[in-house]
């Protein structure tokens, strides 16, 4: 079963050849590691900081120990019972679950262990998987905000999507 585990490097050095200049890329803020060693530091790093339980970075894995993607858990700076969730999952293991049963986890880890009121998505305008997947988890359009993000020199809208914590009891109690 799909399950999450703070980062660490040799998950970094098996995601590294699925993520450096992959178009799933395209979808993210986030422009991917410059190189392996880079990608090696940040999750040491986020992994320790994970284990201490300073921040919530972790690293998506298949039933078989496979790295397949990664996931944070952000809550916000100035209110932090509430935040938003950022996955990506490497193109070849797309289509398999992984992120459903991924946002799943994180989302009993936020508003069970860190007591969030509120848990919020941001996604690409026109990214519809990313848009599903969390739909099937409860979250709604919030509304868009225009010209979010420069991307590559491109300014992209983004879609705001939010789960309140009484949405989120309704739909496991039902």
């Amino acid at each position: 079963m799909t399950r999450l585990e703070p980062r660490t490097a040799e998950h970094a050095r098996a995601l590294f050849p699925a993520l450096h200049r992959s178009p799933v890329l395209d979808t993210l803020v986030w422009d991917g590691p410059e190189d392996e060693a880079t990608l090696v530091a940040s999750y040491e790093a986020q992994g320790e900081r994970t284990r201490r339980g300073e921040t919530h970075d972790f690293t998506i894995v298949a039933d078989d120990g496979t790295p397949v993607g990664c996931l944070s858990v952000r809550p916000e700076a100035h209110e932090p019972r509430r935040g938003d969730l950022g996955i990506l999952v490497t193109v070849p293991h797309q289509g398999k679950g992984h992120a459903t049963r991924a946002v799943a986890l994180a989302l009993v880890h936020a508003f069970e262990r860190l007591g969030w009121v509120k848990c919020e998505a941001s996604v690409f305008v026109g990214n519809e998987r990313s848009r599903a997947l969390f739909a099937r988890h409860g979250f709604v359009l919030e509304g868009t905000r225009r010209r979010a993000v420069c991307k590559r020199g491109v300014w992209r809208d983004e879609w705001l999507l939010g789960l309140t914590r009484e949405a989120w009891d309704a739909r496991r109690g039902a």
